[in-house]
C-alpha cells in the first residue's frame, strides 16, 4: 500500500501488523517528545520550530527507516508547516485505514451474527 507524504510515495501497509507496531510506537514517541519539549524554554522562536521539526523527522524515520525524512523533506528544509502537513497526511492515511477496516468488519460480521432460521417470518 502506497502512502503519499509531501508528494513522495512511501511503502507502508496499515493492514500489516509489523508496520502498525512501528507506526504506533513512533507516534507515541513523537507525542512524548513533543510533550517534553513544551517545558523547554527557547531563546528564539526558530529554535523552538527546529525542535518540533526534529521530532517529526525522527518519527518519519522510525516508521519508514533511517534517511526517509531527508528523502521527503530534503536535508535542509526547516519549514515547520511542511513537517506538520506530513504528520497530518500520515494521520489521514491511518484514519482512512481504520474507517475501511471498521466498514469491512461491520459489513461481514453483522450478517453472520444472527443465525438463519427458515421458520422466522419477515414482517412486512
Amino acid at each position: 500500500m502506497a502512502i503519499v507524504i509531501n508528494g513522495k510515495e512511501l511503502e507502508g501497509d496499515f493492514y500489516d501488523a509489523d508496520f502498525m507496531d512501528r507506526y504506533e510506537s513512533a507516534m507515541i514517541h513523537m507525542k512524548d517528545r513533543a510533550e517534553a519539549g513544551k517545558n523547554q524554554h527557547y531563546k528564539k522562536v526558530g529554535d523552538a520550530m527546529r525542535a518540533q521539526i526534529q521530532v517529526v523527522r525522527e518519527c518519519v524515520d522510525e516508521i519508514f527507516g533511517r534517511g526517509t525524512a531527508d528523502d521527503i523533506f530534503g536535508p535542509d528544509n526547516h519549514n515547520l508547516k511542511d513537517h506538520l502537513r506530513a504528520i497530518a497526511d500520515l494521520a489521514d492515511c491511518a484514519r482512512q485505514y481504520r474507517k475501511d477496516q471498521n466498514d469491512f468488519l461491520n459489513r461481514y460480521t453483522q450478517r453472520n451474527t444472527v443465525p438463519y432460521r427458515p421458520d422466522w417470518k419477515r414482517k412486512k
